[in-house]
């Protein structure tokens, strides 16, 4: 099987090197009339294809697309594809049914996830159509990161960590993508450097696995616990707070990964329902990152694009944040009031008694997996560990003084930690780097080059129309937030972001040149443009609080509930998110369209 495949990939590189030489003397014509001012081009526009430019992210070069193929061709290709999509969507479904066989549920799976790319690979030799060969690879990826298929191993395992990096080397393979695509893909442009993300994600999460192995913010959660143990409604408020503080200072999927067991645990011991409590602390991590850069990865991502340092980011996004997280507050009570309003726990309960005592307290630290779990007070390692994350927010918020940018500071943080752990513990040190999820970071760096591949394929041109009405105006920001929170319960976070910029990047009005020429207007272009990335701020951020795709806090609370014996469904999240997450979408924008002065 593996042999066709590279025989067709190899017939498909070498129809493409036998290619006419008038086809590249026409893919250079047409590069140079887009360089040009829509005033200095010609008249007459070029015939579109599916591989012409598509803004500043477009291919100059690189693996050129097909010509199209007729009504015919395409119907066959759109049939092959739905048919190997729904294929292995049966068979990841048949395996995660069969849990008592595991190692054939793998077998089953690998060879149709084999087999569905040995097809799709057929069908775009015979009919070439790359949105449908870049489509298929994004629902593979998608697919299994939603619903992993463990293997015999965690090398075989097919999941987020291993499935999108094969499907970029198979949309290589089959010539969609060129290692020029993919470099671009990571190195980004001037205004956007995707490899900022991956490199500030590799020190970040080091600070904050340190943080969580050292027991502190264990510790913190049991006096929490402790405090408000004894009312239902002082507890939900308590978790909601506490992770909106925490969010501020460290990413929130870091957060969502430390209270998750700690939230489950104590609920348990309370006997009360876990899902509200459990919602209020995610909720609340996830709607309060948007006031720092600091609050999520996607955050200094489009920072780098809007030029803001950390004191603008604040001060364009904080009033917003601080709305939409009041907001959300308020319809979380609404939501939960009949599932929260219980008896509130006597003092007398044998529960509260162990709690006080420090008898439950095992049990929570077990739940959370810190490395120092029976320890009631803060240890020096972890008042240490924290005032390092602190130190490295204090000097993000400086970067207008030394002129630093957040990647590069929170990567320093991260690495003279580690070394500086390593000398005074070896074995503490390889446990945070033992302990943190490295199969994100193969995750993270597939899907910038799948939402790379949307780009140069057309799709993200396509979807660029539904900022054309908008164009010229703040309300944008409804526009761009909806969307980009919709694409979160598709794509995932990171990936979604990544495909709405590449949407508004191909928004001919907002172009560099375009936004130039257009003189007295040019300032209501510029203003709706940063509007919606503003906006998408607010959707990368709000969309994980739909389903548990949305983010990688989302999956990892399902899978950490799960191990706890508490489900947590894309229903349960959507049935919960919907009433509190568009209106509170619709506040934060609102908020934001309404400050003075340019956003």
């Amino acid at each position: 099987m593996l042999g066709l495949l590279g025989a067709l990939c190899t017939s498909a590189v070498d129809a493409r090197k036998k290619r006419s030489p008038v086809d590249g003397i026409e893919r250079k014509e047409r590069a140079s009339l887009n360089s040009l001012r829509p005033s200095e081009a010609p008249s007459v526009a070029p015939p579109p294809t599916p591989s012409s430019s598509v803004g500043r992210g477009s291919r100059a070069g690189g693996a050129a697309s097909s010509p199209p193929a007729d009504g015919a061709a395409l119907l066959v290709h759109v049939v092959i594809s739905l048919a190997c999509a729904f294929a292995l969507l049966y068979c990841v479904l048949i395996a995660n049914a069969a849990a008592e066989s595991m190692a054939a549920a793998h077998r089953l799976t690998l060879a149709a996830l084999a087999l569905a790319l040995v097809v799709e690979a057929i069908a775009h030799v015979l009919f070439p159509q790359p949105q449908l060969s870049v489509s298929i690879a994004t629902f593979v990826s998608v697919l299994f990161t939603i619903s992993p298929v463990l293997g015999p191993s965690r090398l075989s395992a097919l999941h987020m960590g291993s499935v999108p990096p094969i499907c970029v080397l198979w949309l290589m393979a089959i010539g969609v993508l060129s290692y020029e695509d993919v470099v671009r893909a990571l190195y980004g442009t001037d205004s956007l450097r995707p490899y900022h993300l991956v490199v500030m994600f590799l020190g970040s999460v080091y600070l904050c696995t340190a943080l969580e192995r050292s027991g502190f913010l264990h510790t913190a959660a049991v006096k929490v616990v402790e405090r408000y143990g004894r009312s239902p409604w002082g507890l939900f408020w308590a978790l909601g707070c506490f992770s909106a503080t925490l969010t501020v200072l460290i990413p929130d999927d870091i957060v969502t990964m430390t209270l998750t067991p700690v939230t489950i645990r104590m609920c348990q011991l309370l006997n009360l329902p876990e899902i509200p409590f459990l919602f209020s602390q995610f909720f609340a991590g996830n709607i309060w990152a948007v006031t720092l850069v600091t609050g999520n990865p996607t955050n200094v991502l489009l920072a780098e694009d809007l030029g803001d340092t950390f004191l603008s980011f604040a001060g364009r996004m904080g009033i917003p944040g601080v709305a939409a997280g009041l907001t959300s507050f308020a319809l979380m009570y609404w939501t939960n009031r009949d599932k929260v309003d219980l008896r509130a726990v006597d003092d007398e309960s044998p529960v509260v008694k162990r709690l006080a005592d420090g008898k439950e307290e095992h049990q929570l630290g077990k739940a959370s997996g810190c490395s120092s779990p029976s320890e009631r007070v803060f240890t020096t390692k972890g008042i240490f560990c924290l005032i390092r994350v602190l130190t490295a927010t204090a000097i993000c918020a400086l970067e207008g003084v030394h002129g630093l940018p957040v990647y590069f500071v929170v990567l320093c943080m991260g690495v003279g930690s580690f070394l500086l752990d390593m000398m005074m513990d070896v074995r503490e040190a390889l446990d945070a780097l033992r302990h943190m999820p490295w199969e994100l970071f193969s995750f993270v760096t597939g899907f910038l080059v799948l939402a790379e591949a949307m780009s140069t394929t057309g799709i993200s041109r396509l979807f660029a129309s539904v900022f054309m009405p908008f164009a010229a105006s703040r309300n944008v920001a409804f526009v761009s937030g909806y969307v980009t929170m919709l694409f979160c319960n598709v794509f995932e976070t990171l990936p979604a972001t990544l495909i709405v910029f590449k949407m508004i990047d191909s928004v001919p009005m907002w172009r560099p040149e375009a936004i130039a020429a257009a003189g007295a207007s040019a300032h209501l272009f510029r203003d709706a443009r940063r509007a919606a990335l503003s906006a998408v701020i607010f959707g990368s951020n709000f969309g994980a609080n739909t389903a548990c795709i949305g983010s990688l806090g989302g999956l990892m609370m399902r899978r950490l509930a799960a191990l706890q014996g508490v489900t947590v469904t894309n229903g349960m999240l959507l049935r919960q998110g919907i009433p509190v997450m568009i209106p509170t979408m619709f506040v934060a924008c609102f908020v934001l369209i309404q400050q003075p002065g340019a956003l």
